[in-house]
């Protein structure tokens, strides 16, 4: 883990590689303490700028249920907020709004602390994704709750993956195109 904590401190271009490699060993064996603590040294020796590129990942991992692997993501994003805070709004903002209640519970937390030094930029995304998301929901059901009338079908041959000498017959239903011009823009 130190070796490649300080490979990508002493990279100076593109470390991508090395940091996903750590990502991996982090998520996986992060939960040992001699791990831990060498990620939360080395944490510090590393560019923040680094970070950057896999904001992805580790947002992905923020509702881990190993504490001790979530603290570190937590104390990382913070750093990353505090340095960065329009890099990381979005996906926060995003898994935010999750389903998952751990997901939901962490990222809030995290925003809740870069509003104490960013505070604009927190509001003015969140409302605006919070709008976008009620819409994409909203268009979603409205489209859910009603079926379009089919005109007909078609008919055709399908080739099976599995036994190439095999073939069926399919058929699919297909709207009517003067119903979908009025439903679709």
């Amino acid at each position: 883990m130190e070796g490649f904590l300080r490979s990508i401190a002493l990279s100076p271009g593109n470390s991508l590689q090395d940091t996903l490699r750590l990502l991996t060993l982090w998520f996986t064996y992060g939960y040992q303490h001699g791990v831990n603590q060498a990620i939360a040294q080395g944490m510090a020796t590393v560019n923040i700028d680094v970070w950057l590129e896999v904001i992805p990942q580790i947002i992905a991992r923020i509702q881990t249920a190993r504490q001790t692997i979530q603290q570190l993501i937590v104390r990382l994003l913070h750093d990353i907020g505090r340095a960065h805070p329009q890099a990381l709004i979005y996906p926060l903002t995003v898994a935010s709004k999750s389903n998952v209640a751990s997901r939901k519970a962490v990222a809030q937390g995290i925003m809740a602390k870069m509003r104490e030094h960013a505070a604009t930029i927190v509001d003015q995304v969140g409302s605006l994704v919070s709008g976008r998301v009620t819409d994409i929901r909203r268009s979603s059901s409205v489209q859910n709750s009603f079926a379009l009338p089919f005109c007909g079908t078609s008919s055709g041959t399908r080739v099976s993956r599995r036994r190439p000498s095999t073939t069926s017959r399919i058929t699919t239903r297909r709207p009517c195109s003067r119903f979908l011009s009025r439903y679709t823009t």
